[in-house]
């Protein structure tokens, strides 16, 4: 792939992920928010995909940032952005490699996925946000 477009996630074998559409995927719960400060949320051990949803605020005036495990996040220090009015569907990113997991562990656990992530308000105009992660 070439030009403007983000790099697609591979999984494991180095396969390309493809997000299946929303009812093929188990939704574990959903977290609204009203984010002022810098949030952490934990997910659970099977989450491996998570939508963020921002809403209220100014729309095209209001945006959250975030940061895949952390305890906090920065307007300048972020790994990704959420726009009021958008939503995004976000694999979790592999936080180590090669790690054995426990026998019985869940896939973002046996998988060395990201167990957290930080949001946090990156505009003066304060917004709402709902995520939602999938297993």
């Amino acid at each position: 792939m070439s030009g403007p477009y983000a790099k697609l996630p591979n999984d494991k074998n180095n396969n390309v992920y493809l997000f299946p559409n929303a009812t093929s995927q188990q939704a574990t719960r959903g977290q609204p928010a009203s984010i002022q400060a810098s949030s952490v949320i934990t997910f659970s051990p099977n989450t491996t995909t998570v939508e963020v949803t921002v809403f209220g605020g100014q729309a095209g005036n209001s945006a959250v940032v975030g940061k895949w495990g952390s305890a906090s996040v920065t307007g300048t220090n972020f790994d990704f952005v959420v726009q009021s009015g958008q939503s995004k569907l976000l694999a979790i990113p592999v936080s180590v490699f090669g790690s054995p997991a426990a026998s019985i562990a869940g896939a973002n656990q046996a998988n060395g996925l990201y167990s957290t992530m930080a949001l946090a308000n990156a505009t003066p105009t304060l917004a709402s946000v709902l995520t939602v992660e999938y297993t």
